[in-house]
């Protein structure tokens, strides 16, 4: 599970996001020895109250385009969460439904092998 973004979500960094991203997953298939280990991107949390710039937009689309591009990885949305106040980390509730829907998208990866 992978579930981070908000670093790299600058003018310098968003750009190579992509490209980093998709390293590391073959990076860590590789090293684990396991080429087919399911890798699963979680959505940064985007609420109402804290609007996103093109640099998070372009971060968040690098994941969403994972399963495009890099075979046995899924994207799971955080459409519709709130955060506990700080305006960055979801609350209680938010990491439950966060959890049911990245057992879902982990499901779904196994039942499509």
């Amino acid at each position: 599970l992978w579930h981070q973004g908000e670093s790299d979500s600058t003018a310098e960094l968003a750009p190579g996001y992509a490209a980093k991203l998709h390293d590391l997953i073959n990076r860590l298939r590789t090293t684990l020895g396991a080429p087919n280990t399911p890798f699963i991107a979680g959505q940064m949390g985007r609420f109402a109250d804290a609007p996103w710039n093109e640099h998070r937009g372009r971060v968040d689309q690098a994941q969403q385009d994972l399963p495009k591009k890099v075979a046995r990885t899924a994207y799971v949305s955080a459409e519709g969460l709130n955060h506990k106040g700080d305006k960055v980390h979801f609350d209680a509730d938010a990491y439950r439904t966060l959890g049911q829907r990245y057992a879902d998208a982990y499901l779904a990866l196994m039942r499509a092998k």
